[in-house]
């Protein structure tokens, strides 16, 4: 993935999530052809959830597509 603008304002990198981005890009083309669905991302905090969103939302992969997503905050169990 290439360097981008980090909310810091600092160049950050996106390293090790190939998987993870062709599995979103899977859902994305699911979807274009008619097959709707959820995906949740989840994990600790700064794993590297929201730069994994970006990095997907700035892809090829939702060029033409409106992508709804948010946020909820940490669940204590």
């Amino acid at each position: 993935m290439a360097d981008r603008k980090s909310d810091s304002g600092l160049p950050g990198t996106l390293v090790g999530r190939a998987a993870e981005l062709a599995a979103l890009t899977a859902h994305a083309e699911a979807a274009r052809a008619g097959r709707s669905g959820l995906v949740i991302l989840s994990g600790p905090a700064g794993i590297g959830k929201t730069s994994l969103l970006r990095a997907f939302l700035d892809s090829d992969a939702c060029r033409t597509m409106t992508v709804l997503h948010g946020t909820c905050g940490e669940v204590v169990a």
